[in-house]
């Protein structure tokens, strides 16, 4: 089978938003990551409305996927069940989920993990409460920078307001199309040993994903690092969120490192009052 080039162009850390329509387009998002995890070696977990049917949809259209279901790799459960629960949709209980299941990866041997869920309820009466699943989303940013795993969320636009779906996307680091046809955003980041490195764009889409990002930035006890030089945009709030990781350290050594345009305007907002702040567009 052919293969999304813009899902085979994810790497391990991205959190993604894919709009979808219907089971078709599930499915064949589902196809993509699994011949994708295959080639990589990595850990499939599907959460689906109908895993019976993806089963039998992978085993006839991925190479390997049958096989590769038998053998645990590609594992598939049914997704209302498992996002809501008996009382609902508990944010805690389905992040530890999420972290089980990649150091259980990491403990078989794995490269990594490719996942794929979709929360929306079975039925209307079982909608989660957006606030939370917006901070679970925001939560997610936080590990996603720190471990081996690729998690695609499924959401229709359809069932949601305009403004409710602004706020999905724009929790989400990077939207794509399921059709392939392009990415919407795309901000990626990864823990490196001295701080973050940062690449992609950060804009109205995607914009409230950057403070879960640099959450744990703001944490490190000493001097930190934060690359941005991979950064080809960022808008005001961006701008506004970089400032306020370094603020919030209180003090303690960071560097910012990115282009003279960014460095720019960075100074601009008042950088060099922020103690222990250096904004500089060469690399140590």
């Amino acid at each position: 089978m052919g293969v999304n080039a813009v899902l085979d162009q994810l790497e391990l850390g991205d959190h993604v938003c894919c709009p979808i329509s219907g089971p078709a387009q599930t499915w064949a998002v589902a196809a993509a990551t699994t011949a994708c995890g295959l080639r990589d070696g990595h850990k499939m977990l599907f959460f689906v409305d109908d895993p019976d049917g993806l089963r039998q949809f992978l085993a006839t259209t991925v190479p390997g996927a049958e096989r590769a279901v038998v053998h645990h790799q590609v594992q598939i459960h049914p997704g209302a069940g498992t996002y809501l629960g008996d009382t609902g949709f508990d944010p805690d209980r389905v992040f530890d989920m999420w972290v089980a299941e990649i150091d259980l990866a990491d403990h078989q041997g794995f490269a990594g993990v490719r996942a794929t869920g979709d929360i929306r309820p079975a039925t209307p009466r079982r909608r989660p409460n957006i606030d939370a699943v917006i901070e679970y989303e925001h939560r997610l940013n936080t590990i996603f920078t720190q471990r081996r795993v690729i998690g695609i969320c499924h959401c229709d636009p359809g069932g949601f307001t305009p403004a409710t779906w602004q706020r999905i996307l724009a929790v989400h680091p990077t939207t794509v199309l399921p059709t392939g046809d392009g990415t919407l955003a795309r901000l990626h980041s990864a823990c490196t040993a001295t701080g973050i490195r940062l690449t992609g764009t950060v804009d109205l889409l995607n914009q409230d994903a950057l403070p879960g990002v640099l959450t744990e930035v703001a944490a490190l006890p000493g001097a930190c690092r934060i690359d941005a030089k991979g950064l080809e945009f960022v808008n005001a709030h961006a701008i506004g969120c970089l400032l306020q990781t370094a603020a919030a350290r209180t003090g303690r050594p960071t560097t910012i490192v990115c282009r003279p345009h960014l460095a720019k305007v960075l100074k601009l907002c008042g950088s060099a009052s922020i103690p222990g702040l250096v904004v500089t567009t060469e690399s140590p």
